[in-house]
């Protein structure tokens, strides 16, 4: 908030010449940073400071119990204000953060923010590998669960077109959530991720299709020859998660035949949930590097690695989890927007790009 209280503290500098421990004058600060180091001192080079949200992200193993602002430097102003205007802006502008904190109890599989800051695509891949166990039990049972699996792979089916005689790699097929609704529609299906522990899963779930094999293989790390190229290409809530897009689809070329079909589903960034409230809630359980895209970035990153845009959808107007009663009302109106051009701030997006022959 210090960007809208320049104006009026520069005013107040001017006026009142308020000074620091090192006698400079703390109002003059060109940003919140500068303020924190003239307040302490021409002995304090550098200053520091957070907001709340940087706060719950460096702080991330521990829940806040609570959390207060106090210390406006009002004794800087040159003359004395009641002390109820003071305690207002204490608590409304104060400098000074204190807060408490509880050790989250996390389960099995679960980690915070703070534990999982993604910097490479081997991080991700840890994070994933630790979460396999408990994976699928993410979302709590119940309707909003059910409808958003069921809209994901129908979009997903819609997009692809599948075809008996063609063979498919799903990319980041993670436990295999949809393989049997989908195996049967394709001649061979080879489910590649970058976790083993995850492909142990998958395959244990999976014994009885002949019609499938898996690869343990990260994508965002130069590939070995391919010696067989897909039809098709497909990933459920991958693209998200990468963070060398250049090298992964440098590496989705190879795996694919020219002219051949790379359905993406992901989360739309022009959704509410995505832009707005996930961002002031934190992202879940998900990796600190995740990043989400509009159709038209989603489109603007393909094509740059010969990827051209076939078709796109939109689906979902709820997340996963939310409770029955909620997700009545969400999905009524989402029955409405989708006859709407409102369609485009729907929760889900999947995009069907043909390999440039």
């Amino acid at each position: 908030n210090f960007g809208v209280l320049r104006p009026l503290l520069r005013v107040v500098g001017r006026i009142f010449n308020g000074r620091g421990r090192g006698r400079e004058n703390i109002f003059q600060a060109g940003n919140a940073e500068e303020f924190v180091r003239l307040y302490d001192g021409l002995d304090n080079p550098v200053g520091k400071c957070f907001t709340f949200r940087e706060i719950k992200v460096l702080f991330g193993a521990f829940e806040i119990k609570s959390f207060r602002l106090s210390y406006f430097p009002s004794r800087f102003l040159g003359f004395r204000i009641p002390t109820a205007v003071k305690h207002f802006l204490d608590r409304r502008f104060g400098l000074m953060v204190y807060f408490s904190g509880r050790k989250k109890d996390l389960r099995p599989g679960e980690h915070s923010a703070f534990a999982w800051p993604a910097g490479t695509s081997g991080d991700v891949l840890e994070y994933y590998s630790a979460y396999a166990s408990t994976w699928d039990t993410r979302f709590p049972e119940g309707i909003s669960t059910s409808i958003f699996h069921r809209q994901r792979l129908d979009s997903m089916l819609k997009a692809a077109c599948l075809n008996p005689e063609e063979t498919a790699f799903e990319l980041g097929a993670g436990t295999g959530a949809y393989l049997r609704r989908i195996s049967g529609k394709v001649r061979k299906i080879t489910c590649i991720d970058g976790s083993q522990a995850m492909l142990d899963i998958l395959s244990a779930r999976n014994k009885d299709l002949k019609n499938i094999s898996t690869v343990c293989l990260d994508l965002e790390q130069p590939v070995p020859a391919i010696t067989e190229r897909a039809d098709l290409l497909y990933c459920f809530g991958l693209f998200e998660h990468i963070i060398d897009t250049d090298t992964f689809l440098e590496n989705c070329r190879k795996l694919l035949k020219p002219g051949g079909r790379f359905v993406v589903v992901t989360p739309n960034a022009r959704c509410p949930w995505y832009s707005t409230f996930r961002a002031l809630c934190g992202r879940g359980g998900h990796c600190r590097s995740d990043r989400y895209y509009t159709e038209e970035q989603l489109t603007a990153v393909f094509s740059m690695h010969g990827f051209l845009k076939h078709s796109a959808f939109y689906w979902g107007f709820h997340p996963a989890g939310v409770s029955d009663r909620m997700c009545r009302i969400l999905s009524t109106a989402g029955r409405i927007i989708a006859h709407t051009p409102l369609i485009r701030y729907a929760g889900g997006l999947t995009v069907c790009y043909v390999l440039e022959e």
